[in-house]
């Protein structure tokens, strides 16, 4: 998150007309938590579903510790592959260009 976050908004805000920088900040900030939310509810019932299905794959005398560890692989694998895709969506981003704005910035002289 550290690593994406920042230069994602970077590129937003550039991306946005001056006049909107204002609104276009909040919305980015509420986007951000709201995802990240997500995601940590999304992992955590992944990795819940995966330590299910190893402790049922084990039969009854096998170790728990083992299927829990299992889970925890399966989930940071599955953030890994995450990261890769997004990383390869990252480099798709392109410089935004800088629109004119009507005006001035001070207001209308």
């Amino acid at each position: 998150m550290g690593f994406s976050m920042m230069p994602l908004n970077t590129h937003v805000l550039n991306s946005a007309p001056l006049r909107l920088v204002s609104r276009v900040t909040p919305l980015t900030t509420a986007a951000q938590q709201a995802v990240l939310s997500f995601a940590v509810a999304g992992l955590t019932g992944y990795l819940t579903s995966q330590i299910a299905s190893h402790t049922a794959n084990a039969g009854a005398d096998a170790n728990l510790l083992n299927a829990v560890v299992a889970g925890y692989g399966d989930t940071f694998f599955l953030s890994a592959c995450l990261t890769t895709a997004g990383v390869a969506l990252s480099l798709l981003l392109r410089k935004p260009q800088h629109q004119e704005e009507e005006g001035t910035v001070g207001g209308d002289s």
